[in-house]
């Protein structure tokens, strides 16, 4: 009896595992866990900057992010077709209707609220980012432009979509510029460390990202370079650092920059079931620790 509970314990939680990898694995297919990072780290940004926007700016953002994400992963799957190996493709393939439906809507929802609340400044730097975004869209389709950098592209655009308006809006300071380089690092290090994870299927589908060209070892290098010059960087604003939640932000950032090459430290580990999307889980959830200075912000607005 004991042998049967002992086995029926672990087929159940096995079961609850192998539930939650694919739960986590459709939301990244369907870009919201990108969403919920634009929107945190919007406030992130915002609260750092001490941008006047108001907070409806991060919503506005994360919807922004999502129809740019959704367009690259359709394009994506268009170009692979079904036979594709990566499930985001398929899933957009597969449901193909719908998605285009709620992207339109989201579409014209994002854009009309952004004329109506937005200040002009913010506005144009968004469409001019949004045209950027499009090139590099046309350039990702374009397997043959191996000279394309695509995470460095990819980092570059979605960094600036994070900062541009509270860097415009508010008071950028050296805490500012520092938290501003150290985000767009860990957001490179994190598309690395994708591209990596998916090396094999990259190999077909995607040879024009980085990983591809620089090998896995000179990627993990990179990696670790830029997660032991982190702290570094973090230390260069220590003397303009003026609250408790300036030095959180830091060594929230300081820990994005190098979660990646800790996660891709071992590369024997991505052959075990449910650990590859597991780790990117684990990766791209990590930025939903921006919230933590915003809500402590919050906190000590209540309470203090």
């Amino acid at each position: 009896m004991a042998l049967t509970a002992d086995i029926s314990k672990s087929i159940s939680t096995a079961s609850l595992l192998r539930t939650g990898s694919e739960i986590l694995r459709t939301l990244s297919d369907l870009s919201l866990d990108v969403v919920a990072v634009c929107v945190l780290a919007g406030l992130f940004a915002a609260r750092l900057t001490g941008s006047t926007l108001a907070s409806a700016w991060a919503v506005i953002l994360g919807l922004a992010v999502w129809c740019i994400y959704t367009a690259d992963h359709w394009l994506d799957a268009r170009r692979n077709g079904a036979s594709s190996r990566l499930s985001r493709h398929r899933i957009h393939l597969r449901y193909e209707g719908a998605i285009t439906v709620v992207w339109i809507c989201v579409s014209f929802v994002g854009s009309t609220t952004a004329l109506l609340l937005l200040p002009v400044p913010v506005l144009l730097g968004g469409l001019g980012l949004g045209v950027l975004a499009g090139l590099h869209l046309v350039l990702c389709q374009k397997t043959g432009f191996l000279w394309y950098p695509k995470e460095l592209a990819v980092a570059a655009l979605f960094t600036g979509g994070i900062w541009l308006a509270p860097l415009l809006s508010g008071k950028p300071t050296v805490t500012v510029w520092v938290a501003f380089g150290l985000f767009g690092a860990a957001v490179f290090a994190n598309l690395l460390l994708c591209s990596l994870l998916d090396y094999e299927v990259d190999a077909r589908e995607a040879p024009n990202c980085l990983a591809q060209r620089w090998g896995p070892v000179t990627s993990r290098r990179v990696l670790m370079a830029l997660a032991l010059l982190a702290p570094f960087v973090a230390a260069s604003s220590g003397v303009a650092l003026t609250s408790v939640s300036d030095l959180l932000s830091l060594l929230i950032l300081v820990l994005l920059v190098g979660l990646p090459a800790w996660i891709a430290r071992d590369p024997g580990e991505t052959t075990r079931p449910g650990s590859l999307t597991l780790r990117r889980a684990l990766a791209d959830g990590a930025f939903l620790m921006c919230g933590l200075p915003v809500a402590l912000e919050l906190i000590r607005g209540t309470f203090v």
